[in-house]
């Protein structure tokens, strides 16, 4: 039911081109990778971000071994997504079901299904939806090292999450207090929560768990000293506070409406409903794990100014989870009857969608990107050069030309002057003037034309 799901809502048209712009960036450094075999050092798209060190290497990685199996395109970059989605939704629907029922099970996938803000970065090259894999997936593990009393699966709790910090850094965080918290509560043990063999087993989990989190991270940290980015995670921590944290970091952003009024516009207005299901003492079953989820992964959004986008997709499915506790786990339906009947309109309509004139995947190729691989096919584009002036532009916006025409890609600063125009060169002004335009007639360059948004500049021709 939930790979007929998929199909529609990250399957559909997926040879279609059209990816988020910090996509282009994941799939540009896992295209490098399979191309050279390098692993570690990102070389990125700038030298002053030379290595990439915005994001740990894991997602990356995936991505680069399916580009070592396949073409490295947008439909091949997308697979690693794909599994995440088929993946998460399959753990999530199966820990509901256990902790609570299957009505909540069934009625939190199918709205995670109806979110388009949640599906989209799933049918992306994103590093999101592998870190919320990863680190939900250490709940039940570290739930069912309590069931079986086998502290094993706690240890493989401890490599999810170290998985999922591999993949995305410091959000892992964000599912501690959840760990915690069922540790601590040791529920569905068969013991007494407080008693000599309960704390036993609680301490020999909390052990276990701490050898795999270290261990794997242990190994990883030995990997990158050895590489040729030795000094990788101590770039990463700089930049993650300089860059993100250090300058915009305000607590009271939680408490403010911006964040809370995109929460409730992604979640279709259902966010409200969650209340239904606050925990209550005594009462059974918790809802302790998704309010902790949701609340913890606010704490560390909100006081950056981090919400929506790709930033949802570690935040809806609590909502999700919450929403469908409080209203769907109380109503009189069948979820049996609701997968069949979702899944074949899922099948049904991926097939429709297939003959009907719409794009499932945003935009199609910006007209400068087919021209310049018209002339790449035509050997008259040998690289291409990104012309910020007269503004800043984030460096990143260059790599949908990099990514997308497959050729050496450099950039002008905002103030750079213009240099002399050379064969197999193309330029592209991001923000077209006529001085700028006279500018480049005075240095060699010719107006090729208009495609699309934006002009195209080559060699003027020799006489």
């Amino acid at each position: 039911w939930i790979v007929c799901l998929a199909c529609l809502s990250v399957g559909a048209r997926n040879f279609e081109t059209g990816i988020a712009v910090d996509a282009n960036t994941y799939g540009l450094l896992a295209r490098a990778i399979a191309r050279t075999g390098e692993w570690f050092y990102l070389p990125g798209s700038t030298a002053e971000f030379a290595p990439f060190a915005e994001h740990p290497h894991l997602g990356i990685w995936l991505v680069a071994l399916v580009f070592k199996v396949l073409p490295a395109a947008d439909w091949s970059g997308r697979i690693v997504g794909h599994f995440f989605y088929v993946a998460f939704l399959w753990v999530f629907f199966l820990h509901i079901r256990r902790e609570q029922d299957e009505k909540t099970a069934v009625g939190a996938v199918l709205l995670l299904w109806i979110w388009a803000r949640f599906s989209n970065f799933f049918s992306n090259i994103y590093l999101d939806p592998g870190c919320l894999f990863f680190g939900f997936a250490a709940i039940p593990l570290i739930g069912l090292a309590f069931r079986r009393r086998q502290p094993g699966w706690a240890a493989l709790a401890g490599v999810s999450l170290a998985l999922s910090a591999m993949t995305k850094g410091m959000t892992v965080l964000g599912f501690f207090p959840a760990v915690a918290f069922v540790v601590l509560s040791q529920r569905n043990s068969g013991v007494e929560p407080y008693s000599r063999d309960a704390w036993e087993l609680r301490i020999r989990s909390i052990a276990a768990l701490l050898v795999g989190l270290v261990g794997v991270l242990a190994l990883y940290d030995l990997a990158i000293q050895k590489s040729q980015a030795p000094n990788f995670l101590e770039i990463y921590f700089r930049r993650q506070w300089t860059g993100r944290f250090a300058h915009t970091w305000d607590w009271w952003n939680v408490l403010r409406a911006p964040f809370w009024k995109a929460l409730l516009q992604d979640s279709l207005y259902t966010l409200p409903l969650a209340l239904g299901a606050w925990p209550r003492r005594g009462k059974r079953p918790s809802y302790w794990v998704p309010w902790l989820l949701l609340l913890t992964f606010a704490c560390m959004y909100a006081p950056a100014g981090r919400y929506s986008l790709n930033y949802w997709v570690t935040v809806l499915p609590w909502v999700a989870w919450l929403v469908s506790a409080g209203v769907f786990a109380r109503l009189a339906w069948s979820p049996l009857a609701a997968a069949k009947w979702t899944g074949r309109f899922a099948i049904a309509a991926v097939v429709i969608i297939q003959y009907l004139p719409v794009r499932t995947h945003g935009s199609p190729l910006a007209g400068e990107l087919v021209e310049i691989e018209r002339l790449r096919q035509t050997g008259r584009a040998a690289r291409v050069m990104v012309d910020f002036h007269p503004q800043p532009v984030d460096f990143t916006f260059k790599d949908s030309y990099a990514w997308n025409t497959d050729l050496p890609t450099s950039h002008l600063e905002s103030q750079q002057p213009v240099p002399a125009a050379t064969a197999g060169a193309v330029l592209v002004p991001i923000h077209p003037s006529p001085p700028r335009d006279t500018e480049l007639r005075a240095n060699g360059w010719c107006l090729l034309g208009q495609f699309g948004w934006r002009p195209l500049w080559t060699a003027c021709p020799t006489q």
